[in-house]
């Protein structure tokens, strides 16, 4: 009320447990000002179910995926998820993802699969400066999907220097000029 936000997303912490109950009580206690995302296993057999119960019991408006966890399998693509991407289609979920741009194929099959599933690529999809721009073409070949955005966060953490982060300020140009303003959305760690 402070600073005038109005309302706010709350993000289950990537380091935290699969109960998202905190969230969830979060968002049942001030509902008109918290909207609440998730966490689910994408190796556990329950999870599709787990994405129902989220949603429809707790409300909860998507969940994050962290496939850049798991670099030897393209785990958001195994046929045993195939309901739970099901669920999170029927249940208007929106979704973020912790990937780097070798995962980046995956985000490309599912928004093809589901083409209204609302899909983000959370902390600029991790670019690496030392690396240079053309390693992450990946990421900005996202862009052809319509359902698919860009968080523009944890610039800090992305960065080799100090503020104000001016190495990954080629990254942030390249995602503007790929998706456009309407697709980026600031997200806190600048």
């Amino acid at each position: 009320d402070v600073h005038g936000v109005d309302r706010t997303v709350l993000v289950q912490t990537s380091w935290s447990t699969w109960d998202n109950g905190y969230i969830a009580d979060s968002v049942a206690r001030w509902p008109d000002r918290f909207i609440g995302h998730g966490l689910l296993d994408p190796l556990a057999a329950d999870n599709a179910d787990q994405a129902v119960y989220w949603m429809r019991e707790r409300g909860l408006a998507g969940f994050r995926f962290h496939p850049m966890y798991y670099p030897d399998e393209a785990v958001l693509l195994r046929r045993a998820n195939d309901a739970l991407w099901d669920q999170l289609a029927a249940g208007a979920a929106v979704v973020q993802f912790h990937l780097r741009a070798p995962q980046a194929e995956q985000v490309a099959q599912l928004a093809v699969r589901y083409p209204r599933l609302r899909l983000i690529v959370d902390h600029l999809g991790y670019p690496d400066p030392r690396a240079g721009i053309e390693t992450y073409a990946p990421i900005l070949a996202l862009a052809r999907f319509a359902n698919v955005h860009v968080k523009v966060s944890d610039v800090a953490g992305r960065s080799r220097e100090e503020f104000p982060f001016a190495d990954v300020h080629p990254f942030i140009r390249a995602l503007l000029r790929a998706f456009g303003s309407d697709r980026l959305m600031w997200g806190t760690g600048y």
